[in-house]
């Protein structure tokens, strides 16, 4: 409901900005960030899939492993667009065109997210999972919540390689 009216904007001249400063602005002006926080949100997915409810008036339901699995390969579900070739690289491709070496660490923490989404699919992927409880009460139906064997272990390494993310962030923006 709002309108900006008689705005105006100038292009940013970098000539006399910092090296560091023109280079956050060139990387800034990319999708870079979005891309990053998407990515995360697809590692996070892959690590701890089983914390996803669903709730109903009758109880909660937990994602199955075919469902996490569902939801990671075929192509459209909601999580697929970290599944598909190329995507990490892509990310990385974004931040090097801006400068090989510069954002060198944010690289890194990429590549860490990277391995880190194939461990855990590959434990997915394998059955390296456990049934950790079953629903009674109200639907008492025999659903269960599946954890991966390896799940404490996933969780801790994305929150490691966010709090990177964060850290190399905020040491960008200050």
């Amino acid at each position: 409901n709002y309108r900006i009216k008689d705005a105006t904007y100038s292009i940013l001249d970098t000539t006399d900005m910092s090296e560091e400063l023109r280079l956050w602005q060139q990387l800034a002006s990319t999708s870079f960030l979005t891309d990053i926080y998407t990515m995360f949100e697809y590692v996070s997915f892959l690590c701890s899939w089983p914390v996803y409810t669903a709730s109903f008036s009758e109880g909660r339901d937990y994602l199955y492993p075919a469902d996490a699995l569902m939801f990671v390969e075929q192509d459209g579900a909601q999580f697929n667009y970290g599944f598909k070739e190329g995507y990490f690289d892509n990310i990385i491709s974004t931040v090097k065109r801006v400068d090989e070496t510069a954002f060198a660490e944010l690289v890194d923490i990429v590549e860490r997210a990277e391995a880190l989404a194939d461990k855990a699919y590959v434990e997915l992927k394998n059955g390296a999972y456990i049934q950790v409880s079953k629903y009674g009460g109200e639907f008492n139906d025999g659903r269960a919540q599946y954890k991966l064997n390896i799940s404490t272990e996933l969780e801790t390494e994305m929150s490691s390689v966010y709090t990177l993310f964060s850290e190399w962030l905020l040491g960008w923006e200050i």
